[in-house]
């Protein structure tokens, strides 16, 4: 009994000396260096398009046109960004009339094309959105979101590359509940600040 008595306050005992010992900790180093790299001779770069247009029905027709006016300007800035880059060419398959979506595998597209990448689009959203409210004026703010993937080794590793901005737009006069929801701005009304915002979060 005794011994038994002796073993639980050693274990105890054992329990609160190790608790009371201060964290050690132990140093890892980290690699956050680039597994691929633009070639400083010649790069060849394969821009498509991997968003599906056909799949947003919540936009209607003069919406759906200032979108293709968004993807059609953040499709262009990114070529001309990356034609800024020494040795930089780049293939531009991006049907930008019907908005095809190119359903040909990486790596096939960089065999065929001679590419050292292709920078994907995967996504492009837009919209307004309220931002303050008070007795007599309503705030709204337009927004756009880009999503990029840029595949090396013929798909094998990839880099996503997202941006998002949004404005604000011209204040409105709070017209009560029901004339606010009629006077709500949206994208169709504002081409100009989404073609704007599409470069920019390119």
């Amino acid at each position: 009994m005794k011994t038994k008595i002796l073993k639980i306050t050693a274990l105890i005992l054992l329990g609160f000396l190790s608790a009371c010992e201060p964290t050690r900790f132990v140093s890892v180093p980290v690699e956050y260096s680039a597994r691929t790299l633009f070639r400083p001779d010649s790069t060849s770069i394969v821009l498509i398009n991997q968003f599906d247009l056909s799949q947003q029905t919540n936009f209607n027709k003069r919406q759906l046109s200032v979108i293709k006016s968004g993807i059609t300007t953040s499709v262009k800035y990114a070529q001309a960004q990356l034609l800024q880059l020494s040795n930089v060419k780049v293939i531009n398959l991006v049907d930008t009339t019907g908005f095809v979506v190119n359903k040909d595998s990486v790596n096939y597209l960089a065999l065929k094309h001679h590419a050292d990448f292709v920078l994907a689009l995967q996504s492009f959203g837009a919209g307004i959105d309220l931002g303050a409210m008070d007795n007599s004026t309503l705030s709204y703010n337009s927004n756009v979101e880009v999503h990029y993937k840029l595949f090396a080794n013929g798909g094998v590793i990839y880099k996503s590359l997202d941006g998002s901005v949004n404005q604000a737009l011209t204040d409105l006069p709070n017209m009560g509940f029901f004339g606010n929801l009629i006077m709500t701005p949206g994208i169709g009304g504002n081409r100009k600040s989404i073609v704007s915002l599409a470069e920019q979060a390119t």
